[in-house]
Parts: C-alpha cells; sequence; structure tokens
C-alpha cells in the first residue's frame, strides 16, 4: 500500500513539472527552437519518472518502513521540517552515522516531502468544500479526495504554467500548501499578490517577517487541519 503511496505521489510529482513546461517566443526560429527544448525537457522528466518507480518497486520492506515513520511524524507534528525529521530518525537508525552521510540522505526525502504536501493539501480542501464553499482546483488527482460535499471541488484538469497564472488572476482566494520547509516561501504566494488575489497558505517564519495575518495575506495553521481530520 505505501508503495502504491509513493508511487502515485512520483507520478504526480513529475506529471506537473512536465505540464508546467511552457513555450512562448517572438518568432518562428526561436519558437521551433524552444519546443524542441521543451520536448527534451518531457523526454528527461519521463526517464526520470521511469527511473523513480523502478526504484521505489524495488525498495525493500525495511527502508518502506523508514519512510512511513519519517512520513508519519512530519504528518503528527506539521511544525517538523522535512530534515529534521529525517535526521532524527536516519540517527535512530545508525549511531555512527557522519554529516556527509546525512546529506546524501536527504534527497531521497522527497517522497515524504511530498507526500506530507498533498496530504495537508487534501484536509484544506476538505476543510473548505465540506464548509459549502465552492473550489476549483487546476491539476490532477482531486477526485481522489474523500469529503462530505465532492461536488464543490470543480475540476478543470491539468493547466501549464501561464494557464495556472491566467486563472489565479481571475481568482478572488488562492490556496497555497508550503514545501516542508519553514524558513522559505513558496512562488504561488508572490504569483498570488501579483496577479490579484488573496493568497490563503500556511506561514514560515519568512513570511511572517514580510506580510501581516489579514492585511496582505490569509493564513492557516496546519495544526487545526490536522485536527479536522478527527472531526
Amino acid at each position: 500500500m505505501y508503495r502504491r503511496a509513493l508511487k502515485t505521489v512520483a507520478a504526480a510529482a513529475l506529471i506537473t513539472s512536465i505540464m508546467g513546461t511552457s513555450v512562448f517566443a517572438d518568432d518562428l526560429t526561436t519558437l521551433k527552437s524552444q519546443q524542441q527544448e521543451a520536448q527534451q525537457k518531457v523526454d528527461d522528466l519521463t526517464q526520470q519518472l521511469a527511473y523513480l518507480l523502478s526504484e521505489i518497486d524495488n525498495l525493500e520492506q525495511d527502508y518502506i518502513d523508514f519512510y512511513e515513520k519519517v512520513l508519519s511524524d512530519i504528518i503528527n507534528h506539521p511544525d517538523m521540517t522535512i530534515d529534521e525529521a529525517a535526521e532524527k530518525h536516519l540517527r535512530e537508525e545508525f549511531n555512527d552515522l557522519t554529516d556527509e552521510q546525512l546529506c546524501n540522505c536527504m534527497p531521497g526525502m522527497m517522497y515524504a516531502d511530498l507526500n506530507v504536501r498533498f496530504h495537508y493539501r487534501e484536509l484544506a480542501i476538505r476543510a473548505l468544500v465540506d464548509s459549502g464553499l465552492k473550489v476549483n482546483t487546476y491539476g490532477e488527482g482531486y477526485n481522489y479526495i474523500v469529503c462530505e460535499h465532492p461536488e464543490n471541488i470543480i475540476q478543470h484538469g491539468s493547466a501549464n504554467s501561464q494557464q495556472c497564472l491566467d486563472n489565479i488572476s481571475q481568482a478572488k482566494i488562492s490556496l497555497n500548501v508550503m514545501p516542508w520547509f519553514k524558513k522559505g516561501a513558496h512562488d504561488r504566494v508572490f504569483n498570488s499578490c501579483l496577479n490579484g488575489a488573496v493568497c490563503l497558505t500556511d506561514s514560515s517564519s519568512y513570511l511572517d517577517e514580510i506580510f501581516t495575518d489579514g492585511k496582505d495575506i490569509l493564513f492557516y495553521d496546519l495544526n487545526m487541519l490536522k485536527d479536522y481530520v478527527r472531526i
């Protein structure tokens, strides 16, 4: 079951990258060149997806159990960063782990990072639609959200980067779920502000410094979403 979840997340992440490949040019020569570059990017990402899926298939149960423990920890403690959770569990498994070895393990944490983001995105959308609000979604996988009022999820399917910006410019509120670092920002926050939408997002120390909640941004608490699943 967990292996299937990992495969779904890996596929969704790279499909999102592929769908975000956009081409804009002022003349035909430049357009053809950019089309070739875009196609190469799609081919490269497709190869990466095949590699990731094969790697997941080859995961031994011990590795699956390890990732599951990391994921469970950050879901239950959303203020914990992905690197904090990874270091905690890696050092529990390997007492003599060096800092260099720890750094080399970090790229493998992408599975847990993507999983926890998808988990809290589902909880955020569920809370909104079950309260009676209509939520327009762009991308794939929203049909799997379990909620009381799925009719309030208006799915538009895949959209490239430019289409996403265009849609944000027509929205009143733009929902964001931060990556699992706690001192930076996602570009969606600034894209929402620049395109006239109110950004509804979880916070970070950086966002707390540059924005004022209720004035130029709206923050929600991940811990409230965590508790919502129990209601």
